[in-house]
């Protein structure tokens, strides 16, 4: 991993660029500064498959110190790249720029200011998991819509949001496999997410109401809520026998 944090890094990460080594195993390049971000896009190296920047103010859709679509272009250029992380980087949409390279398989936005995820993550078609948690997010339904051709979507996180239902399209996502949802404000469950094979949800820490009967034949998949197990089951759970090698949280 390369580090940019130090003096010592920072001339690490300088001869990393000046040398353009071919390495075998994956090169993470993290930048924490507006001055290593200009390092970095003044660099031509391309030797590198993972980024992580961290609380540089983007601001991509308002004003920025930083707003030049020349970053984006220059972190997605690269073809080896296949996880981008952007925390706490003050975002309010995900920059349409990200697009540009349709080999992404990770994509990290946790922190931002996000509350409308636009559509234009459809077009990353290698896409594999996708965290969109601690944002401002209120409605999924649009979203959820726009990302049903991404057959290759198995992980998407949206924990520490501002939802308050899950549309019953996200139903129609036959790859996903994991889906958080913990500490949201949604009361209701829909009966479509008992049809998933293997599937797992994590919904702890919502005030739902009652666990819906159509779970009663696969409650040991799930992860649970934030309340007391009782006040939320129906008689229709009466008889279920819960498996000690369950995966269920009460919280």
């Amino acid at each position: 991993m390369v580090t940019l944090f130090s003096k010592t890094g920072l001339l690490a990460f300088i001869f990393f660029l000046i040398t353009s080594f071919n390495f075998d195993k994956d090169i993470t390049i993290v930048i924490e500064s507006a001055r290593q971000m200009n390092l970095f896009i003044n660099s031509d190296s391309q030797n590198y498959s993972k980024i992580i920047i961290r609380r540089i103010i983007m601001d991509y859709g308002g004003t920025s110190n930083l707003r030049n679509d020349s970053i984006f272009k220059r972190i997605l250029e690269n073809d080896n790249l296949f996880s981008l992380e952007l925390f706490a980087c003050n975002l309010e949409l995900i920059p349409d720029l990200i697009c540009l390279n349709k080999n992404l398989k990770r994509l990290d936005l946790v922190g931002n200011q996000i509350s409308f995820p636009n559509f234009n993550i459809c077009k990353l078609k290698k896409l594999e998991v996708l965290d969109l948690g601690y944002n401002k997010i209120i409605d999924l339904g649009s979203f959820v819509t726009s990302i049903k051709n991404n057959k290759k979507l198995s992980n998407l996180c949206f924990s520490n949001n501002l939802i308050d239902s899950i549309p019953e399209t996200i139903c129609n996502l036959d790859s996903l496999k994991y889906l958080y949802l913990d500490f949201n404000k949604i009361r209701n469950l829909p009966c479509c997410l008992n049809n998933f094979d293997g599937f797992q949800l994590d919904i702890a820490f919502n005030p739902i109401k009652e666990i819906p009967c159509c779970f009663s034949k696969s409650y040991k998949r799930w992860y649970y809520l934030h309340s007391d197990l009782k006040q939320l089951t129906p008689m229709c759970f009466k008889d279920t026998i819960i498996p000690k090698s369950s995966r269920i949280q009460i919280y």
